[in-house]
């Protein structure tokens, strides 16, 4: 079990998990200014670190504080480019303006949790039923070819025909 885990890493990997906080700030409230007020809101945060970043930016459904996530369900929310960044932000640090299909946000990395090839002990009930999953699937294929060898197979097509008008 233990050199199927290692043959198959990706199937068992763990993936990366951030926890980050937001400032969104929509492209339509603020139209060209949009990167200047970003520019703003980020000094402000750099410089007065007691700053509520609940109190800058825009209303929106988007939380302003993610815990613990899958990096590639932030991904599927704000964009791959936007969780790229995000697991590229330095921990503890407002840093930004970062696009997303939603507007520009300013972001603060709370925790990383690096992605990782778990140990057989974790993931064992999962590495036993792809393995069984893999044997079932070879003993089929080779059950298959051992039949195919007694029989002919033909496979006929029907005479093509002109269509009626």
């Amino acid at each position: 079990l233990d050199a199927y885990l290692k043959a198959h890493p990706t199937v068992f990997e763990i993936e990366p998990m951030l926890a980050f906080q937001q400032v969104f700030l929509n492209p339509d409230q603020h139209g060209d200014k949009t990167g200047q007020d970003a520019a703003s809101i980020l000094k402000t945060l750099a410089t007065n670190p007691a700053t509520d970043p609940t109190m800058l930016g825009d209303v929106s459904l988007l939380p302003v504080e993610l815990p613990l996530t899958g990096k590639s369900s932030i991904g599927q929310t704000f964009g791959t480019d936007f969780a790229e960044a995000l697991d590229k932000a330095t921990l503890g640090q407002w840093t930004g303006p970062v696009t997303s299909s939603f507007g520009l946000h300013l972001i603060k990395l709370s925790e990383r949790r690096p992605g990782r090839l778990p140990a057989l002990n974790e993931v064992r009930d999962d590495v036993v039923r792809e393995w069984a999953n893999d044997k079932r699937k070879e003993f089929e294929e080779r059950r298959l070819e051992e039949l195919l060898k007694r029989y002919a197979v033909v496979i006929e097509y029907p005479a093509k025909t002109s269509a009626i008008r």
